[in-house]
């Protein structure tokens, strides 16, 4: 088995006296496919967050590997706002590569999405979904 990308042990988390991630431990491996499946507000999203580094965990141990990138798509992302897809795709990329950019909205769908008008819901995700694509994170974490 290769060594792990992340590793988690002990890991606790509680909101507002409630417990949701009591003493969990795992690991995550390069080329690992996992899904999470629980009721709602059992702590799937706080777990993801923790992961991203976006929370705390109220204790335990997180190791994650050196230069990982980890890219978490929130299950309500906001719209975006911007008038032009490819600038706000390749956000936070110094050199896009423009053919991968249009290919990846080709490939998603979203060539002829029009940014001026309202965008459904599965549009606004598809297009933070291309963003994380062409981020090419290590660890993608995608929230419902």
């Amino acid at each position: 088995m290769p060594k792990p990308l992340i590793t988690i042990q002990n890991l606790k988390f509680s909101h507002s006296n409630k417990i949701f991630l009591n003493d969990i431990e795992f690991s995550i491996h390069k080329f690992d496919r996992i899904i999470l499946v629980g009721t709602n507000g059992c702590g799937k999203s706080s777990l993801l967050r923790i992961l991203k580094g976006t929370d705390a965990p109220d204790q335990g141990d997180i190791w994650i590997a050196p230069n990982i990138k980890i890219d978490l798509l929130e299950q309500n992302p906001p719209i975006p706002k911007t008038n032009n897809l490819n600038d706000f795709i390749s956000k936070g990329n110094q050199h896009p590569n423009l053919s991968k950019v249009s290919l990846i909205l080709k490939q998603l769908g979203l060539t002829d999405v029009d940014l001026t008008k309202q965008l459904s819901g599965g549009e606004i995700r598809k297009i933070y979904l291309a963003q994380s694509i062409l981020n090419e994170p290590d660890i993608m974490l995608l929230d419902e």
